[in-house]
């Protein structure tokens, strides 16, 4: 017997309109090879789509359930991505095949709930442990891998990301609170002259973060969470992924090692232009601030999550120690 209560924050997500035990009948029957489900467990980490841990009489999986409204060629396109950048060498989650491939689909109504399986990567993330240099410039590499990818793909918009922080900030200007607009505004005049359009582009992972790295007891990695994919310039991917990933309170003292050895890694495989270089240290701050922004709002509009606060708080602090940057 499931515990619909505690999946229910994750099945309102989705909009089933089938119970979700015969929804998971339809899981065992489209993808025969992962056996029968015995239990499943909901992640509940980020604010999109709905992830759930299945155990099954052959082992783990994770199952991820796509939001009715989300663009089908986002989706596919989210798909391809991962199998190429596993052919380019960035060690992904392996997705399990179905009846019909990879990529799944029920049709309710007028709606199509897609999902899709991949196999459980058993580790944990960076979030509680912070990565040390030497993972920082693997995953760097790996970054750079992905960043060899040069396709257009459908993207999901990410009212997060760095690149659209001007856009959120125009948008909301009106509730935007006073200290908040104070604490940005001259980051947002920046971005807003940048010529982003006009930097060497290529596929992103865009969410770069230490929730999005695993590390398993034998220290291999894993990069999960595609889904703010997109094709843009690549500065995008490494200044998020400095942000979020390789900077931090804790280790103030090593930033510039850190960023030096970082960029050199990624400098392996994609030389910065020049623009490149003026721009990406205020593409990090704009990472910093793009979270302040996005979080106060939530905040400022009754969610109390503690994973709200708790960015808020991380975007604020990374802001006031980032100030030299530019």
């Amino acid at each position: 017997m499931l515990d619909i209560t505690q999946l229910k924050p994750l099945i309102d997500r989705i909009s089933l309109s089938m119970p979700f035990e015969e929804f998971l009948s339809v899981v065992e029957k489209n993808y025969p090879s992962i056996g029968s489900i015995i239990e499943c467990a909901p992640i509940l980490q980020g604010y999109e789509s709905a992830n759930f841990v299945l155990t099954t009489n052959r082992g783990k999986f994770v199952l991820k359930v796509f939001e009715t409204d989300r663009d089908s060629q986002n989706i596919q396109d989210l798909v391809k991505v991962q199998i190429e950048a596993q052919k380019v060498g960035v060690p992904v989650l392996k997705f399990v095949e179905g009846l019909n491939g990879e990529l799944s689909q029920i049709q309710q109504d007028t709606q199509i709930v897609w999902y899709f399986l991949t196999h459980q990567f058993i580790g944990s993330s960076f979030e509680d442990h912070y990565p040390n240099l030497d993972q920082m410039k693997i995953v760097a590499g790996y970054i750079a891998k992905l960043n060899t990818l040069n396709f257009s793909i459908s993207e999901s918009y990410d009212s997060w990301g760095n690149k659209n922080l001007v856009k959120e900030f125009d948008e909301n200007i009106a509730v935007i609170p006073a200290d908040v607009k104070k604490k940005i505004e001259h980051i947002v005049e920046k971005i807003r002259h940048a010529q982003l359009n006009e930097l060497p582009k290529a596929v992103v992972h865009g969410d770069m973060q230490r929730k999005h790295v695993l590390k398993d007891t034998q220290d291999n990695l894993c990069v999960i969470d595609f889904g703010c994919m997109s094709y843009t310039a690549r500065i995008i991917d490494l200044s998020t992924f400095i942000a979020w990933f390789c900077l931090c309170e804790q280790n103030y003292v090593q930033w510039g090692d850190i960023l030096s050895r970082v960029v050199d890694v990624y400098e392996d495989l994609h030389k910065l232009t020049i623009e490149e270089k003026e721009l990406l240290f205020l593409f990090v701050r704009a990472s910093y601030a793009a979270y302040f922004l996005k979080t106060s709002l939530l905040i400022q509009g009754g969610d109390q999550s503690e994973e709200t606060k708790i960015w808020n708080a991380q975007a604020s602090k990374m802001l006031d120690l980032t100030e030299s940057f530019i």
